[in-house]
């Protein structure tokens, strides 16, 4: 489907093991896989990248900019020394802060970078491994880099297979809880209709400036 769908616009498809069940095993088999510094993961359903730096949302389809976007979160994710790097999760203009354009203490989803192979997905779980990644960056180099401009453009689950074969309200309570156990404090849930949210609440704080604030 993928190959009737794309053609040459891919440069390489590769199938997955069928014994591989739930993402972040099959998130780890993609890092074995690949030998590439950085991979960059994406779910299938998406349609391209909003911009929210002005009055309304821009859209942004065109293939070639929106790797150039990410080409370009990637660099600045190496120099600032994170190992994650995606977009924002907020689609609302008006929540946009324009003295706030990158994000280093939340989370991301839809897709997103890992840079090199330190950080590994947690296979405990089935449904919920990006914030627990997002969440062990934080531990690790204290830093997830997020271009705060763009969101993801698309209908989440909005296509078969891959994680809507593992996604149920039973599957999402458990990994819920399993993260909930895991990360404490950090992690914030709260109802949205029929899924668990997640919030990351890790407060920033430069070394050595343990009170410090923006005023």
């Amino acid at each position: 489907m993928y190959e009737a769908a794309l053609g040459r616009q891919v440069a390489e498809y590769v199938e997955i093991p069928h014994e591989l069940t739930g993402m972040p095993r099959i998130r780890n088999w993609v890092l074995d896989r690949f030998d590439d510094e950085c991979i960059f993961m994406l779910d299938d359903d998406l349609a391209g990248l909003d911009e929210r730096t002005h009055e309304t949302v821009r859209a942004i389809t065109d293939p070639q900019a929106i790797e150039q976007i990410i080409d370009n979160t990637y660099i600045c994710a190496r120099d600032a020394g994170a190992k994650v790097f995606g977009f924002g999760v907020d689609h609302k203009v008006f929540h946009f802060r324009g003295n706030l354009p990158f994000l280093v203490n939340v989370w991301t989803d839809q897709g997103w970078g890992i840079i090199g192979r330190d950080l590994r997905f947690d296979e405990h779980q089935t449904v919920k491994e990006d914030i627990d990644l997002c969440l062990l960056s934080l531990m690790k180099d204290r830093i997830v880099w997020i271009d705060n401009r763009y969101t993801w453009r698309g209908v989440k689950r909005g296509n078969v297979g891959g994680l809507s074969t593992y996604r149920t309200m039973e599957r999402d309570r458990l990994d819920a809880e399993y993260l909930q156990h895991k990360w404490g404090k950090y992690l914030r849930l709260t109802r949205k209709r029929s899924v668990i949210g997640m919030s990351v609440s890790v407060p920033r704080q430069q070394p050595g400036i343990p009170h410090g604030r923006v005023l």
